[in-house]
């Protein structure tokens, strides 16, 4: 198969300038991405013991759900201990 030429007579060309400040932007973007992780470890350790144990009660989540609210067909779904 043969592919021919656009026959648009116009044809867009990035300049080196352009390809070069978007390469440094690319660059910028990945260095600010790898970086953000470490900052928000590092305001984790300014957190006073209460909220270090409030943070963690919550993550854990509830001991129990209560499903007698929910409408019959849902609280089929959910199995009894």
């Amino acid at each position: 198969m043969r592919l021919s030429r656009p026959t648009s007579s116009k044809i867009t060309r990035v300049s080196t300038t352009t390809r070069a400040a978007l390469a440094f932007l690319g660059i910028v973007a990945l260095v600010l991405a790898g970086a953000r992780p470490a900052s928000a470890a590092a305001g984790e350790e300014k957190l006073d013991p209460q909220t270090k144990a409030r943070i963690e009660r919550s993550e854990k989540g509830a001991a129990t759900i209560g499903v007698s609210k929910y409408p019959q067909v849902i609280q089929q779904y959910y199995e009894i201990f």
